[in-house]
């Protein structure tokens, strides 16, 4: 059998050699989940990947990078001490060694972190929305590599988003 006779028949519910406009949207949205960015912008798609990183014990990555993307969303900052506040609590939840949530980053990027933030600290340098990017970038790389490719390859997981 093809992967496209597969597909096809996945969706084909009643089994009658055609596609209904109702089987054919969820295949198209299956189609679109198999992008990590497209699954984690439904609150379904969500849901499931979360469930799948809860089995892996990963979680943290889904939830670093959910607070990487909140931190950047939150900019601008009515007031400067907020935004460092913020920035040093994800920074001690998931980036510095030994963090209670410790995500596995490139030490260049840990350190780069870490300097900014101590700049913001004693220079009084700005926050900046970037802060977090390329550790946010290099956790969504290896979610997408890792858990999400195996995310795809349970059937079960992959029908519960649409």
């Amino acid at each position: 059998m093809s992967q496209v006779d597969a597909c096809f028949t996945m969706f084909d519910v009643d089994r009658n050699g055609t596609l209904t406009r109702d089987e054919f949207a969820n295949m198209i949205m299956a189609t679109v989940n198999l992008n990590l960015s497209f699954l984690l912008k439904t609150q379904a798609g969500e849901a499931a990947f979360d469930s799948q990183v809860h089995e892996e014990f990963s979680h943290e990555n889904l939830e670093f990078w959910q607070d990487a993307e909140k931190f950047r969303k939150q900019f601008p900052f009515e007031d400067s001490a907020a935004a460092l506040q913020l920035a040093q609590k994800v920074s001690d939840m998931y980036v510095v060694d030994n963090a209670e949530r410790q995500v596995n980053l490139p030490a260049k990027v840990q350190r780069q972190i870490q300097q900014d933030l101590t700049g913001a600290v004693t220079g009084g340098n700005a926050v900046k929305d970037t802060l977090f990017e390329e550790a946010a970038r290099e956790i969504f790389t290896l979610m997408e590599r890792d858990t999400y490719r195996r995310f795809r390859q349970d059937d079960g997981a992959v029908r519960t988003t649409y």
